[in-house]
């Protein structure tokens, strides 16, 4: 089993209020410090019913959103290829040329950083615009 190392270091903005200071911790300024260990088998497997619960879940809320986004093989085993490469991070993001949600597929190497050098993708072709309507998650 991986475990997930989180460390967390704080800088502080001191605020005068009356005559108290407050240390509040300044996050964004230290979002980036987080250390934690990736390995290549990272995440884990889940059975269809605990996916089609997820589908399922994700398809309430936003029914008439994208389902799911499908990338041709070489995309990812070019990404996954690279050298120090020890997995893939997928960002949200939107396309606002589209109007419409894509994501951003990046390697991340054993250090958790992304290997924003290499090969990054999206360009995924979406589901309703191309769907499995015969797989229980489209189902779900």
């Amino acid at each position: 089993m991986v475990m997930l190392l989180r460390v967390y270091t704080y800088k502080f903005t001191y605020l005068q209020v009356f005559s108290q200071k407050l240390a509040i911790p300044n996050f964004a300024e230290n979002f980036n410090t987080i250390k934690m260990e990736f390995s290549k088998s990272l995440g884990e497997a889940i059975s269809l019913e605990q996916a089609m619960t997820y589908v399922k879940a994700h398809n309430a809320r936003f029914p008439k959103g994208v389902k799911a986004f499908a990338f041709g093989a070489e995309h990812v085993q070019d990404v996954l290829n690279q050298e120090g490469c020890a997995g893939i991070r997928i960002y949200n993001g939107y396309n606002e040329e589209e109007d419409c949600p894509n994501i951003v597929v990046v390697g991340v190497d054993a250090n958790g950083k992304d290997m924003t050098d290499g090969k990054i993708f999206d360009r995924g072709i979406r589901c309703p615009d191309m769907c499995d309507i015969t797989s229980p998650l489209f189902q779900g």
